[in-house]
């Protein structure tokens, strides 16, 4: 009777109460199976992830094969961002179903979380080969496979991705970053442009189509770009230094002085913002900044560009 009521009230939406339905179950009989999976999940929906897992966890002691529990388990362990008991608990799930594409799936995540790249391929390729038709699981490959290195294969799932789904927003910005990164600025375009249409506030995509329209050499659009990465993360100096090189290239040299004065403000470390505006300096006519600033870069690293700064040093001395 209360497991029965527990049910009815998970029905209309009362959580609170077909949680304590199904404990009272339990206590009346606790060998109830059902009572102890029903109890985690509306634990789990709540988010009582601890109470979840040992309700679970007890269910697994009536039957250690029940891939319900299992595989909430491994979900649990992921919300709480425990990737090796995750990678665990899907694990047991796969011997007793190892075709289940959701499992494979969610077993590679756990891989990755634990910076297993390598074996998370495996699990992510099963997933693909199980349901070949889902564009989440085409995407997971296409991002191990790119991580791996192989980016003819992480290209040929990220398109397989977006015939199924073409609004995927980071399968269109890690396609386009992929052949930005192999000199193919122009196809890059095609899915940055997409990309940023479909999540203008998406870091990585704005920033990647700056880059891509800087190649291409259209560096008014790049600057637009850069800017709006810049908005997005105001302290971002990676977006800093390539905004100053696209003023630079354009002659805009004041407004790069200012830009990289900033860089070095925030991150003195920084050895290539101190050569550059050290060159920029030097297409401003102001000499003796742009040699303060490559002794500077001397004093702190003798190896970086040796030949070029001195080589800069010796055109200003003379």
């Amino acid at each position: 009777a209360w497991f029965n009521l527990g049910m009815t009230y998970n029905k209309i939406g009362n959580t609170d109460n077909a949680i304590n339905s199904f404990r009272k179950a339990i206590l009346v009989n606790s060998l109830y199976v059902k009572a102890y999976k029903e109890l985690g999940k509306a634990l789990q929906s709540k988010g009582d992830y601890n109470g979840a897992l040992k309700a679970f966890q007890d269910l697994l002691k009536l039957d250690m094969t029940d891939l319900s529990a299992l595989r909430s388990i491994g979900t649990i362990y992921m919300y709480k961002a425990d990737y090796t008991n995750a990678e665990t608990y899907y694990k047991k799930a796969l011997v007793y179903d190892p075709h289940d594409s959701l499992t494979n799936y969610n077993l590679s995540t756990a891989m990755y979380g634990c910076a297993k790249i390598k074996d998370a391929v495996k699990y992510a390729q099963a997933a693909v080969k199980y349901a070949p038709n889902n564009a989440i699981y085409l995407y997971n490959y296409g991002l191990l496979k790119d991580l791996s290195g192989d980016w003819e294969e992480a290209i040929s799932s990220y398109i397989a991705c977006l015939k199924i789904n073409p609004d995927h927003v980071k399968a269109n910005n890690n396609l386009g970053k992929l052949y930005l990164d192999n000199g193919l600025s122009a196809n890059a375009l095609i899915y940055l442009e997409k990309a940023v249409s479909l999540d203008s506030k998406s870091f990585e995509a704005v920033n990647n189509l700056a880059s891509a329209y800087q190649s291409e050499e259209e560096f008014d659009l790049a600057v637009k770009y850069f800017i709006q990465a810049q908005k997005l993360e105001p302290h971002n100096n990676t977006v800093r230094m390539n905004l100053c090189k696209v003023y630079a290239s354009i002659g805009e040299y004041d407004k790069a002085k200012t830009l990289y004065l900033e860089v070095l403000q925030s991150d003195p470390t920084i050895n290539e913002a101190y050569l550059e505006l050290a060159k920029v300096f030097l297409a401003l006519q102001e000499n003796k900044n742009a040699e303060k600033y490559l002794i500077a870069l001397q004093a702190k690293d003798t190896t970086y560009e040796a030949a070029q700064v001195a080589d800069l040093l010796n055109q200003i001395s003379q």
